[in-house]
């Protein structure tokens, strides 16, 4: 199964990855697009900026792709988190630096191949806070948009399924091994 793990920073991706492939050995993680361009020696803005996430949403669509034939593998964000953080920067820095349009065909088939995006919200009650709390709490919203709504038209036929986890890191871990269970049976 090829699982992509979304949400916003400090959502508790990389938690629920390690807890996952813990109990999951033959799955193979693919890092997020972040810590494997910094791991490469790229350098990102603080504040980050709309083409830092531009250059990581073009890395998360080409690992999507040169793992296109991999089976069981679980990825760190996927190209909806970053097209969230680039809307959200994008309003409030005024900057237009990216066409969607463009590059929707490509995203629409990056996602086709994932059968499962896992959607790790926010709390409703802000326990999970992080540096840069606004932006955290707004790609936050703009993701579940992005998610529930389809505004882009990017989760269409052959679209992943898309499942929300909340609760406690135990709860979230268990309803994640029953989707993957579920899916593995053809369910």
């Amino acid at each position: 199964m090829r699982i992509a793990i979304t949400g916003t920073h400090a959502s508790g991706k990389t938690t629920l990855v390690e807890d996952f492939l813990a109990g999951h050995p033959g799955y193979r993680h693919v890092v997020e697009p972040y810590e494997a361009l910094t791991d490469a020696g790229a350098i990102f803005s603080a504040p980050p900026t709309v083409a830092d996430h531009v250059e990581q949403l073009d890395h998360s669509i080409a690992s999507l792709r040169d793992n296109a034939d991999a089976v069981d593998v679980i990825f760190e964000r996927c190209p909806l988190d970053f097209l969230a953080y680039i809307d959200v920067l994008g309003r409030r820095l005024g900057e237009d630096g990216f066409d969607v349009d463009a590059s929707r065909d490509e995203i629409a088939e990056a996602l086709a191949g994932l059968d499962l995006i896992v959607y790790l919200p926010l709390p409703a009650d802000d326990t999970m806070t992080a540096e840069l709390p606004k932006l955290q709490r707004a790609v936050d919203r703009e993701l579940r948009t992005l998610l529930r709504d389809n505004p882009l038209g990017l989760l269409e036929d052959g679209a992943p399924l898309t499942i929300t986890l909340r609760g406690t890191r135990a709860e979230r871990l268990a309803a994640l091994d029953r989707a993957v269970e579920g899916r593995g049976t053809g369910a």
